[in-house]
């Protein structure tokens, strides 16, 4: 009934689309692959995106209420994508995020490391840390008695 409904026939299975996997024998239906996770074609299981990527666009999206301020939960992602420049992710990602303030990511790695001294980066910054000047804010000052 369920695959009729579908117009198939019940002796006819087709591989689950790319997004989708489904693990085990039994019902016509593929599951979508959670964010932070992809499939190809005829996946039995998704694959977590590894660090410094995140999920590709989806091809659907829900909105999750996060105390007021809305994020997105993606499925059915078909790959990973690197991340934005200066920006970092865990594995399994469906997002990515800049480094805190004072900190920038790692040349080469996917880790914030603190700003070397006599250089900064506020929050808003997405780059790099940058030289201090004499007047600015929030620059890590040398210890009495160095220069």
């Amino acid at each position: 009934p369920e695959a009729a409904a579908m117009g198939r026939r019940l002796d006819e299975c087709l591989p689950c689309k790319a997004g989708t996997y489904k693990d085990a024998e039994g019902s016509h239906r593929c599951n979508k692959c959670p964010g932070g996770f992809y499939s190809e074609s005829g996946a039995e299981a998704c694959v977590a995106c590894q660090p410094g990527e995140k999920s590709s666009a989806p091809a659907e999206a829900i909105i999750v209420d996060n105390g007021g301020e809305g994020y997105s939960q993606a499925f059915g992602a078909t790959e990973c994508v690197a991340c934005e420049p200066f920006r970092r992710s865990d594995a399994g990602a469906f997002s990515c995020q800049l480094c805190q303030r004072g900190t920038q990511l790692g040349n080469g790695t996917n880790e914030c490391e603190s700003c070397p001294l006599g250089k900064y980066r506020l929050d808003s910054d997405e780059s790099a840390c940058q030289p201090c000047t004499e007047d600015t804010v929030g620059c890590p000052l040398c210890p009495a008695g160095t220069e």
